[in-house]
């Protein structure tokens, strides 16, 4: 049947019922590889990498990568952990994140090490369509991060080419003062299996 979007049933992804069994025609497991050019006009050209895998109903992980050189000075974000499954319907889905998260370079937007959460929701409206929602935060005692982005997708089969806008802002986690800002866009491909 097309992808993602199964004629005849409102789902592509795990599909929760009130007695938590799955149809038949849900998929057990999920996942996407996706890369990316990104452009953050405070921080630069870069490139982003993400990979995500769910092997049973309700969780799974994550791992990204962005990468950013303005002139001289260059922005790595790394994120890892696991993804929870809140709730999986084509319409609306879910995800809870918790792990690792790690800005390092620019001095000014740095945070290190630090606790990652974060909350996503997808959706998949009508064919070939997807919309996308995500507000990270990473913390540690020294500095905090917020980054939100929200994408837009149009699918061809099981490949997607997605644009998403991005903002990201650090703070000082003691004094609530401001340290950097940033936004910008981002375009690319992920593929879904």
């Amino acid at each position: 049947m097309p992808y993602p979007y199964f004629d005849g049933y409102d789902k592509y992804i795990l599909h929760q019922s009130s007695n938590l069994y799955f149809d038949e025609v849900s998929k057990k497991y999920r996942g996407s590889f996706s890369i990316s050019g990104q452009y953050q006009k405070e921080l630069g050209y870069g490139t982003g990498v993400e990979f995500e895998f769910q092997p049973v109903p309700f969780f799974g992980i994550f791992l990204e990568q962005t990468v950013l050189k303005k002139n001289s000075e260059s922005v790595t974000n790394l994120k890892a952990g696991g993804k929870l499954a809140l709730l999986q319907y084509t319409k609306f889905s879910l995800y809870g994140d918790i792990g690792w998260g790690n800005i390092s370079g620019d001095t000014s937007l740095s945070v290190g090490n630090g606790l990652l959460l974060a909350a996503l929701i997808r959706s998949y409206p009508f064919r070939p369509f997807s919309l996308e929602w995500k507000n990270t935060f990473c913390f540690n005692p020294q500095k905090e991060c917020w980054e939100s982005y929200f994408g837009l997708g149009v699918f061809l089969n099981r490949t997607e080419f997605f644009s998403t806008y991005k903002y990201l802002r650090t703070i000082n986690s003691k004094t609530d003062d401001l340290l950097k800002k940033s936004h910008g866009i981002s375009s690319g491909i992920r593929v879904h299996f």
